[in-house]
């Protein structure tokens, strides 16, 4: 017969992480959310969380690592709110990380639960043809808020292919709106010619590049005096 053995490092002293087993023996969370979640458990309370260091110390592409944090997101893992400077201009997301979830209560890991309100058993099924056309409807939504968020519009059936290829959920399409906001205010946008094609931003997924504070365009009230 097959046997396993786990050697544990005992008598730990230092760098080592004590956490609740609750996350990991969660059946809807995907291994990667869970490393996530742990890596992050083993930073300091006061460490200043950025996206870009994720990256840094996973092997994943950016994509992967962003659908994994969304879903640490919907389980009440992570919290994010929006920052702003003293001029009220977005600045980046302050992230609060739980290691249990603060409002949510789960029910048993394992344990098998019915709905309070059952459906039929025999519910309707969709069609393929049904749910491939709700997705294509929900995708022409998605790059239609972008393309009508980017402020050069050129090169629209080459941006259309480079968003098809991300194939962005509602968080990342948010993320990246988000990030257009920033960039839009940044000194070198406010000229035409130097805001890249839509295209170019889209595949060198220009929504993780972080903007400094002082590159933010401020208006010149110059005149109005």
């Amino acid at each position: 017969m097959a046997k396993s053995k786990i050697n544990r490092v005992k008598n730990k002293t230092a760098n080592f992480t004590i956490m609740l087993n609750e996350a990991f023996k969660r059946k809807d969370l995907s291994a990667r959310a869970k490393g996530i979640l742990a890596y992050i458990l083993t930073l300091p309370d006061n460490w200043q969380l950025y996206k870009n260091e994720l990256y840094n110390n996973f092997t994943e592409g950016k994509y992967a690592l962003d659908s994994a944090f969304s879903e640490l997101e919907e389980k009440g893992y992570i919290h994010k709110e929006k920052s702003r400077n003293k001029d009220g201009l977005f600045t980046g997301w302050d992230y609060t990380v739980y290691e249990s979830p603060p409002t949510t209560q789960f029910p048993e890991v394992g344990e098998n639960r019915q709905s309070e309100n059952p459906k039929s058993v025999n519910q309707p099924l969709l069609s393929t043809d049904s749910l491939q056309s709700n997705d294509k409807t929900k995708y022409i939504n998605r790059f239609n808020d972008f393309w009508e968020a980017y402020p050069r519009k050129e090169g629209k059936k080459n941006a259309e292919k480079a968003f098809s290829k991300l194939k962005p959920n509602e968080e990342l399409l948010k993320t990246m709106l988000s990030a257009l906001e920033v960039h839009k205010q940044k000194k070198g946008w406010q000229d035409k010619q130097f805001i890249p094609h839509p295209a170019t931003w889209l595949n060198q997924e220009r929504w993780n590049d972080e903007v400094e504070v002082e590159e933010v365009h401020q208006i010149s009230m110059e005149g109005y005096a």
